[in-house]
């Protein structure tokens, strides 16, 4: 027996004809069919959006019931477009950006009320590719994040959105501090140890992707136990040890500052001998610290400046926060992989006198120029005693002999603000008015 029928129409009444081939006879049955009333129904989970135990809303929402894929739908999608006009004519051009925000906090926890966006697949792909890129982020590791410069380091990458861990020394008064007041957060940890628990450093190596060092000098050897760890550990993307000065490799200074920097190329031949992926930067100067050393703007009675050799050789000055943005840049961009990143912006530039000018045409104030003679700074680096003779020494090696500056750039080198050209350094002209109006306090450097 063969059949053959008429698709369903939207009437209650088929016709099916049976044709019986042999007896070339055929019947005509009629089938009736008794239609179910339309039932909306809840699926397990539906969340009430006004907090009153209704499985309802305000918002515009259109609900499609489930339906099997041969049922004739054509009613349900007349009155759909009718339901839809009426409610959507006076916006239906507009691109809505409200309903972005709706969804996210549709999928966060806490929202308090429900959108159906009309672009529902546009948006959770927008939303995939939030989920994803945060997925990207890397999970940093930052020794010496309580110190100067490690402060501003955990507070960017924090910003940035990165897991941030600080491994620091634990200390009576140290549990209870934190490194930034952005730190706190389930995201971030402080794991308390030594640099000489070897198995310690290497449990949380593993948890993360990118280690930066901040480690003051006296601590600068230390890193070889980090880098035992970091072997150990197998895991490690990137490491940036604790340099942020001048070009090590590329400048040679008074032996006090001579001797610190050679400590710091046994850190980097070290890096380099175990293949273990690493960015060294080149920060050059800490412009606040620098700034609060040179032109001693807390002091409001001084009437002059000391001058360092002529005052004219230039130096690099970076604003602390610009140093730890770029170093966490860096420390992600596949650009920068065994690479050395210099941070020489043209905006930075500067020579001692044009500082004191800029600093005078700012406060309306004069001061006088006192200079010490480039032969006064060598004697003392001669004659003082250990560690007071290194501070002389990085005086004479920035601010007379001008070693910031004191090589070109070639091709092969990479240089920050061009590395991000979208990205704009805090020029001097805009540090001098952050001390105008909230001046950084001034820091001491250690080198003991």
């Amino acid at each position: 027996m063969s059949a053959a029928g008429t698709r369903p129409s939207s009437s209650a009444t088929n016709t099916v004809t049976l044709a019986n081939p042999s007896s070339g006879q055929s019947q005509s049955l009629v089938l009736r069919l008794n239609r179910r009333k339309k039932k909306v129904t809840w699926k397990e989970g539906t969340v009430d959006n006004e907090f009153m135990q209704k499985k309802s809303s305000k918002k515009c929402c259109i609900f499609h019931k489930d339906k099997p894929f041969d049922e004739d739908t054509s009613d349900d999608e007349d009155h759909d477009h009718d339901h839809d006009h009426h409610h959507h004519h006076d916006d239906h051009h507009s691109k809505d950006a409200g309903e972005t925000s709706s969804l996210l906090h549709l999928l966060e926890p806490g929202f308090k009320e429900m959108v159906v966006p009309r672009d529902l697949p546009e948006l959770i792909r927008r939303w995939m590719d939030r989920e994803a890129m945060e997925s990207e982020l890397s999970k940093i590791l930052i020794f010496g994040g309580t110190g100067y410069i490690g402060k501003y380091l955990v507070k960017v990458s924090v910003l940035l959105g990165h897991k941030t861990f600080v491994y620091a020394r634990p200390t009576p008064n140290t549990p209870q501090t934190s490194p930034s007041p952005s730190y706190n957060s389930t995201r971030n940890s402080t794991p308390w140890g030594e640099l000489e628990e070897h198995e310690k450093m290497v449990s949380v190596l593993r948890q993360v992707d990118v280690v930066i060092s901040a480690l003051a000098f006296p601590q600068v050897l230390d890193q070889l136990k980090i880098i035992d760890s970091i072997k150990v550990a197998g895991n490690i993307k990137r490491f940036l040890p604790s340099e942020f000065g001048c070009e090590e490799d590329r400048v040679s200074p008074l032996p006090p500052f001579e001797a610190l920097l050679e400590t710091k190329r046994k850190i980097r031949r070290a890096i380099e001998a175990t293949e273990i992926p690493y960015t060294f930067v080149s920060a050059n100067g800490y412009g606040a610290y620098f700034v609060n050393l040179l032109l001693r703007p807390h002091d409001q009675q001084q009437d002059h400046i000391v001058v360092y050799g002529n005052g004219q050789a230039k130096a690099v000055l970076n604003y602390e926060e610009d140093i730890a943005t770029y170093t966490i840049k860096v420390a992600n961009d596949p650009r920068t992989y065994n690479k050395v990143v210099i941070y020489r912006p043209e905006t930075n530039i500067i020579s001692q006198l044009e500082l004191i000018s800029l600093w005078e045409q700012k406060t309306g104030r004069s001061f006088k120029r006192v200079h010490t003679p480039e032969e006064e700074l060598v004697k003392l680096s001669e004659t003082l005693p250990h560690p007071e003779n290194i501070p002389v020494s990085i005086l004479h090696s920035l601010f007379v002999k001008g070693d910031f500056m004191s090589f070109e750039l070639g091709e092969e080198d990479i240089e920050a603000s061009k590395l991000y050209p979208d990205s704009k350094f805090t020029t001097i002209h805009q540090l001098l008015d952050i001390f105008l109006i909230d001046p950084p306090e001034p820091a001491t450097a250690a080198f003991a």
